[in-house]
């Protein structure tokens, strides 16, 4: 039986790894709506768009989001320019090492 990408979705969320990373950065349940639209973009394209962006910028991880969206716009890239959005708004919230440790664990599942 496949299953859907909403019970995939779930199936991510309540995964071991993803708990871990909840409680080891306190994520607020109210953000994890954020989380859950990331794991719906394929683990290819978290890794293109975003695997060396904390690694590299650090603390300008923020403005690097910033163009990366405005780019994403120029060239109608939707897609890109909703993935950057949703990780801009994480970045807001909780910064660029839960940003980052974010993406490790988006990559692993």
């Amino acid at each position: 039986m496949e299953k859907t990408s909403e019970n995939l979705v779930l199936e991510k969320m309540n995964s071991e790894r993803m708990q871990e990373f909840i409680r080891n950065r306190a994520i607020k349940p109210e953000d994890f709506h954020l989380i859950e639209k990331l794991l719906t973009f394929s683990k290819q394209l978290i890794i293109l768009s975003l695997h060396n962006l904390f690694n590299l910028s650090k603390e300008r991880s923020g403005a690097e989001l910033g163009r990366a969206i405005r780019s994403a716009e120029r060239s109608n890239d939707q897609v890109g320019a909703e993935l950057y959005k949703l990780m801009l708004a994480f970045y807001n919230k909780y910064g660029w090492p839960a940003g980052w440790n974010l993406t490790r664990v988006l990559e692993e599942l």
